[in-house]
């Protein structure tokens, strides 16, 4: 296994905002967030998380009154965009379309996925990704099956296994690959 602070989990980025009440707006009542709990200091609103998964957030911190930070320079440092995944990225784009959302055609990225980028109100990049079986950046999943496979080879009681997939698999995945590949494993729950 390589060095490292294990298990390594990403649970939110945070956003400095113009204002608030317009990028709640836009993350709960477009985007489907939910807002997951606030924090005041000396009686005003400090920030707010708002959710779209399982320990993962977007931090949005009221202020942004001196307007959008410049986009770093082609060979420039900084924040470029972080990434959503979408089931049907054409029917998320038709759907954000009727929110007031400005969209376009999708495009196959680099990595194989076919996406699009959209803008929060304050102009921080969203990208929308339909994964494939041939999108690179899926490959983690990949790795972490094939080193699965190879500490499991010989029957693990289920709940030594679930402990060692716990974080590397989706949950939508755990079961079904322990059945695929731990079929004489009795899974239970």
């Amino acid at each position: 296994m390589k060095p490292g602070i294990r298990p390594l989990r990403f649970n939110h980025v945070a956003f400095r905002v113009s204002d608030l009440d317009r990028s709640l707006a836009f993350y709960e009542g477009v985007l489907g967030f939910r807002e997951a709990f606030r924090a005041e200091r000396d009686g005003k609103v400090a920030l707010v998380y708002v959710q779209f998964g399982p320990d993962q957030f977007i931090e949005l911190f009221p202020g942004g009154d001196e307007g959008r930070q410049p986009e770093p320079s082609d060979n420039g440092a900084g924040y470029r965009h972080f990434c959503l995944t979408v089931a049907d990225l054409r029917a998320t784009l038709a759907y954000l379309g009727t929110k007031g959302v400005p969209v376009g055609e999708p495009f196959v990225g680099t990595s194989g996925a076919l996406i699009f980028f959209i803008d929060d109100p304050d102009g921080h990049k969203i990208e929308l990704a339909e994964m494939n079986a041939h999108t690179t950046s899926r490959q983690p999943h990949t790795t972490v099956r094939g080193w699965i496979i190879r500490h499991f080879a010989r029957v693990q009681p289920v709940a030594t296994v679930e402990a060692h997939i716990e974080g590397h698999l989706r949950p939508d995945e755990r079961v079904p690959f322990l059945q695929l590949r731990l079929a004489h494993v009795r899974i239970t729950g």
